[in-house]
């Protein structure tokens, strides 16, 4: 009975040794397999991280370019001069490409339709998606014979035809909210300058019948501040209508980047004018020619 006691003993010491080996063994398996899993782990942890990196990147990006109700608020705060959109003659047809002038003067007598062709390059732009920005002045309303709302006004419309302008338009205004006491010229570089630094693609400003801004001073520092834009940006293009102005003339001359039209609306001689110059206007800026009229096609061929 001993015996059978002894070996009963012996029995459950060697199973006893045989189970923690087991054991050992399993927690050795164990480790391994827990290690793999943390090695894979790691990968797959840093590849995720760099690809919430990356689209982290890519929101911050569209956030900013966004332009929010606060953003919106803030642009409609700047002051803005009416659009005159009224002509008596006909309208805009087709916006080819060409890459010759940043700055184009169409000069001319009183009368002779240059701001037909100005507002028919207006509607050609606008429907592009090109056109940055608008102001005709005149002398017989006070607001639009000087230069107190000019850069306010392209400002707003700046944001309302190129959306992706508006942060950086509004965080300018934010930045400043005493931006309209400054200069002009401070004025023109942190409403439009800076902001058209993120616009790769051409951007037009129309400005009509300049001459009609009645302090000499405020269109002698308005064209300069134009032209030293138009130097310094690749895509932006000025267009200005004027009467013949020898101050505007005087800051154009020396310019090698424009392109001037003197004289040439008025003559009776050219039937299809209008049709003429705003083709000329069009490839001068390189962009599509607009023609006027039932007989442009055959003439800009």
């Amino acid at each position: 009975m001993q015996n059978d006691k002894s070996l009963g003993g012996l029995t459950a010491v060697s199973t006893m040794k045989i189970d923690a080996g087991d054991i050992q063994k399993f927690n050795r398996e164990l480790e391994d397999r827990h290690r793999q899993f943390m090695d894979a782990l790691n990968v797959y942890t840093a590849y995720r991280v760099q690809e919430i990196r990356q689209t982290t990147k890519s929101i911050k990006h569209k956030v900013e370019t966004l332009l929010t109700e606060a953003d919106y608020a803030t642009i409609q705060r700047l002051p803005m001069e009416p659009v005159r959109l009224s002509s008596t003659r006909s309208g805009a047809g087709q916006p080819t490409r060409s890459h010759q002038n940043q700055y184009f003067w169409l000069c001319d007598i009183a009368g002779s339709g240059k701001s037909t062709v100005a507002m028919s390059a207006v509607e050609a732009w606008k429907k592009e998606g090109i056109l940055g920005g608008t102001f005709f002045f005149s002398m017989a309303i006070s607001e639009w014979s000087n230069t107190d709302k000019f850069c306010s006004t392209i400002a707003r419309e700046l944001a309302q035809y190129i959306p992706k302008l508006a942060p950086y338009i509004a965080k300018a205004w934010k930045r400043n909210p005493a931006i309209l006491r400054s200069s002009f010229e401070e004025q023109f570089r942190m409403l439009i300058a800076e902001p058209l630094q993120h616009q790769r693609k051409r951007v037009i400003l129309v400005i009509d019948a300049i001459d009609e801004c009645k302090s000499g001073r405020q269109r002698k520092e308005l064209v300069e501040t134009l032209s030293a834009a138009a130097q310094e940006s690749k895509s932006l293009r000025i267009f200005i209508t004027s009467r013949p102005d020898p101050v505007i003339e005087k800051v154009l001359q020396p310019l090698s980047i424009k392109a001037k039209l003197t004289d040439r609306l008025h003559d009776t001689s050219h039937r299809d004018n209008i049709e003429d110059i705003a083709t000329y206007v069009h490839q001068s800026l390189g962009q599509r020619a607009v023609h006027l009229g039932e007989h442009c096609m055959s003439d800009a061929q």
